[in-house]
């Protein structure tokens, strides 16, 4: 080799292997966030206020409600999909209404380990670029 060679290569940083590992976890998880970014975009959810909500239901325009914490995922039809925030307080005259029109009620808990890997994810990352 000639002494530009041995120069350039002097100089050029090297991976070890828990670097090159999580380099190719990092990107693997950002084409996945794409992906999963791509998808949503395609689907229609219709924003609509809490009180529009309310009154859908009262005109039997509702056919099923997801409830996922704070929020409500609804369907009129099998096409069209909705979704409005609740309020921190919900009467309980909401349940009633929906079951005295018939909707069906879908009740959703976020998975506590889905919530503490996405938490700790960057963390983790930092940690294993630092070392």
């Amino acid at each position: 080799m000639s002494d530009d060679n041995k120069q350039k290569n002097r100089f050029q940083p090297k991976m070890n292997r828990s670097q090159s590992i999580t380099f190719w976890i990092v990107i693997l998880l950002m084409v996945v966030v794409v992906f999963h970014m791509y998808n949503l975009s395609k689907k229609t959810i219709k924003e609509v206020f809490y009180s529009d909500f309310i009154q859908m239901v009262e005109n039997n325009q509702v056919a099923t409600v997801v409830f996922d914490e704070r929020d409500a995922t609804f369907w009129q039809d099998a096409d069209q999909k909705y979704h409005t925030f609740m309020p921190k307080i919900v009467p309980d005259s909401l349940l009633n209404k929906l079951l005295e029109h018939n909707v069906s009620i879908i009740s959703k808990r976020r998975s506590q380990l889905v919530a503490m890997l996405v938490g700790w994810l960057p963390i983790l990352i930092f940690i294993a670029f630092w070392f």
